[in-house]
């Protein structure tokens, strides 16, 4: 059984309070969607955490720490029970094939460079996207398949952010199309900041919201059972 938590942005004590909590429900990996804000300091947290901490990257990290490996094709350990997994590398954890895809595009990205805060490192590219092979029985993005945002998310509130109604985040489009290319597997991401049921195969995590993955057996669909956090909508 797996454990999946929501966008972090840097709440170190809610990641280590999800990481013992799965725990006690019997995981055996804690999964991140990214937006962790992870810091060299977070040691004196992650030495505590029972199981170990397997994650993407979001679009809002300390890129200088994360740069380094993500070119890498495997999990690379940042500090003690915690794990960074570059897009398109993959573990078995559990008996499962689990990929990871991390990155999207901030929807603020022009008020960003504007700024000159806006990181280029946040971009799944299609390249990256590329390394991860089948078969995958779970796949961990940061941002959701753009067929959920266009499902779910009312496009007149891009204006808020400086984007016209029919800007798409080519990030969504690559996870959209590798998702396909991979046989539709079971599918975790965060970056609304909602939680959402689209369908049986993609769950989107609310902001530190946790739950619990097991799979029942081969001839059973996979089950997502809630642990904590705000409950998901299906609208």
């Amino acid at each position: 059984m797996l454990a999946i938590v929501g966008d972090l942005h840097g709440d170190k004590q809610r990641l280590l309070q999800a990481v013992c909590a799965a725990y006690d429900e019997g995981a055996s990996a804690v999964l991140g969607v990214g937006d962790n804000g992870w810091l060299p300091e977070w040691e004196e947290v992650t030495v505590k955490f029972p199981l170990p901490f397997f994650t993407v990257c979001g679009n809002h990290e300390h890129w200088q720490y994360l740069t380094p490996y993500m070119s890498d094709r495997h999990a690379v350990q940042l500090s003690k029970n915690y794990y960074y997994c570059p897009r398109g590398s993959s573990l078995n954890i559990d008996g499962l094939n689990v990929g990871f895809l991390g990155g999207a595009t901030s929807v603020d990205s022009g008020i960003q460079k504007q700024y000159k805060v806006w990181s280029p490192h946040e971009v799944l590219t299609r390249e990256q996207a590329k390394r991860l092979q089948p078969p995958v029985d779970v796949l961990i993005t940061h941002c959701p398949p753009q067929g959920t945002i266009d499902r779910h998310l009312n496009p007149h509130n891009l204006s808020r952010f400086g984007q016209s109604i029919y800007w798409k985040d080519p990030c969504s489009e690559v996870v959209e199309f590798t998702w396909k290319r991979l046989g539709y597997p079971q599918l975790f991401c965060g970056h609304l900041h909602r939680p959402i049921h689209d369908g049986n195969r993609i769950r989107v995590l609310g902001e530190a919201e946790c739950i619990l993955y097991h799979r029942t057996g081969h001839e059973y669909p996979p089950s997502p059972f809630h642990l904590f956090g705000s409950p998901p909508s299906s609208v």
